[in-house]
């Protein structure tokens, strides 16, 4: 993370698209600290012991990741110290994302057994206190093994949780707006491959309800899907 002139106007158009009252005035120092020790502690900063700071910045370097289509190794380990730290704070939703990581990991038998009985334990509380990001994560995991019609009724649980009303508040806007479009756009997936008349119509509203609250990055799948629907069901759309 540079502190030229460059690196802060990406930075400071993150975190503006995040709608963060933070700029990188305060946050680039941060970026520099943990870059240089590895760690960053309350002689560094009192944000240290502030969990949705941490996992803002954690946000930060993943949406800068995506932008960049790359992450040299110092700073996916930046990423990474972050979202722990969040959790260990107590940030649900970098709980979650942990949880996901450690259940969701391709190499499982690196993976201690008692992180993952810890993360099935963590996620089941989550669920009973109604987070929604952890209806969400319970969905990515069934559809990551192949069980997609498990998978679906998460994810509808999942929007019902948070309804229309998740993306207002101007705190969670960006982040709910992007976990919303992404379950959407999953759902819509599932419903498209799946087939019949009712499963078309829904797709398409969810692919559409996608693309109208997250940013185009976030949502070729939909627009992808949607002209494949239009072409096979209505051709003058998909012109």
């Amino acid at each position: 993370m540079r502190r030229d002139q460059s690196g802060k106007e990406l930075l400071n158009n993150v975190l503006f698209q995040m709608d963060s009252d933070l700029s990188s005035r305060k946050l680039l120092p941060l970026y520099e600290k943990l870059y240089d020790h590895n760690e960053l502690t309350t002689k560094d900063t009192h944000y240290a012991t502030v969990p949705n700071v941490m996992f803002l910045m954690n946000r930060v370097l993943v949406e800068l990741k995506q932008r960049t289509k790359q992450q040299p190794i110092p700073l996916h380990k930046m990423e990474l110290y972050l979202l722990k730290k969040a959790a260990q704070l107590g940030n649900n939703d970098a709980i979650a994302l942990l949880c996901f990581q450690i259940l969701g990991s391709s190499t499982p038998k690196i993976q201690h057994q008692e992180d993952v009985i810890r993360s099935q334990q963590l996620l089941k509380q989550l669920v009973k206190q109604n987070h929604p990001l952890s209806f969400k994560v319970l969905a990515d995991l069934n559809c990551y093994m192949g069980q997609f019609e498990e998978g679906k009724k998460w994810y509808k649980q999942y929007l019902k949780l948070v309804g229309p009303s998740h993306v207002s508040d101007p705190d969670i806007r960006y982040w709910g707006c992007q976990q919303k479009g992404e379950v959407l756009e999953k759902l819509g997936e599932i419903e498209f491959r799946e087939g019949g008349n009712e499963n078309i119509i829904s797709c398409e509203k969810r692919f559409l309800e996608s693309i109208r609250i997250t940013p185009l990055k976030n949502c070729a799948k939909s627009y992808f899907y949607l002209a494949m629907l239009y072409v096979k069901y209505d051709p003058d759309k998909a012109k």
